[in-house]
Formats: structure tokens, sequence, C-alpha cells
């Protein structure tokens, strides 16, 4: 995974560039095998947890209180709409996953899921599915 690393590698960086071009090319894979393609997957929600878990770490460790609230705020929930959108299609034990890391992530000692910057809908859907939500099978 490349949050842990890249989240290392900002926190460690002087100054950082941004680039016109695009110099980074995900693609998505016909037979569906690639990471980003598995979202409804629960062995990957368990993996990115980790990760998020890794990361978080060094963010508390090392971040000033500004960044620590930009983490939690902005960058930290950035691929959650991804889970949210998998919700109708999950199973149980997914969901449960899920609403065990909103309540992990989001709330007393770091920033309230209420705050977290999503779109409307995908935050009402994460307060919904923290406060025992489960989406209906998608018909």
């Amino acid at each position: 995974e490349d949050q842990p690393t890249l989240t290392r590698a900002l926190l460690a960086a002087r100054s950082i560039d941004s680039l016109r071009m695009p110099v980074y090319l995900w693609r998505i894979r016909r037979d569906g095998s690639s990471i980003s393609q598995q979202r409804g997957d629960r062995a990957d929600l368990a993996d990115r947890i980790v990760t998020k878990r890794w990361s978080t770490s060094y963010v508390e460790e090392q971040g000033s209180r500004a960044v620590r609230d930009l983490w939690y705020r902005r960058i930290l929930p950035v691929d959650l709409p991804e889970y949210l959108r998998r919700l109708p299609d999950s199973s149980p034990e997914y969901a449960a996953m899920l609403r065990s890391c909103l309540a992990e992530f989001w709330g007393p000692g770091t920033v309230p899921l209420e705050e977290v910057r999503l779109p409307r809908e995908m935050r009402e859907l994460a307060l919904a599915v923290r406060d025992g939500f489960r989406a209906p099978a998608a018909a």
C-alpha cells in the first residue's frame, strides 16, 4: 500500500512540488483484479483499515495539531465514499467492519464524523452507518 509510505514522505518533506502533467497512472483492469476494484471485498476493507492505522499512528506521532486536524478532516476520509458505495452489495460482516472503522477514526479525541470533508450525501450515509443503518441490497 502506498498510503503509509506517502504519509511518512509528506510529513518529512521540507517542501512539496506540484506538477501539472500526470506522473501516476491508474488503470481499470478488465478482469477486476486491481486493489482499487476490490473495494467491496471484506479483505480489502480490512487491509485498508490496517494501512489507515499505520498512517494515522505516524501522523499522531509526527504531525502538528494542524496536520492532525487536516488528516482527520480531509485526508483520511478521501476513499471512504468508495467503501460506502459498496454497502448495498456487501455482507453484514463488511458493514460491521465499516461501522467499526468509522467509530475508530472519527470521534472523541480526533474529529467528529459530522465535520469530515465529504460530499453531503456521503457524510450523511457515513453517519447513518455509524449509527447502525444497514443499506438495503441493490435490486
